[in-house]
């Protein structure tokens, strides 16, 4: 467990939320922060689309977030593109015997 402990500093005084803190450069933390928000904007973006192609209910929005995450593992994983399922028509009514 001590190996984890390498690069931690006690820290006196009025510092932050946190007793120890890991020394992380400048650079790394901004790069970190700049990933960060691409992928909110990223999720917030596939929301976004997703209500408003499927729709503002909790059930349209479950749904879509499924058809459209699906649409986008195949596209990304370069899987096989397999169509929506068609409705089945409607069976014709035949008159009871006796009609």
């Amino acid at each position: 467990m001590f190996f984890l402990c390498d690069g931690i500093q006690f820290k006196a005084g009025r510092g932050g939320a946190f007793p120890l803190s890991v020394p992380i450069r400048q650079k790394k933390m901004r790069a970190l922060s700049k990933v960060l928000w691409l992928l909110a904007f990223l999720a917030a973006t596939f929301c976004w689309m997703v209500l408003f192609e499927h729709g503002f209910s909790l059930k349209a929005f479950s749904e879509g977030v499924r058809v459209e995450f699906r649409e986008l593992l195949t596209r990304v994983t370069g899987g096989k593109h397999s169509p929506p399922a068609a409705p089945e028509p409607p069976a014709e009514e035949t008159p009871p015997p006796g009609a």
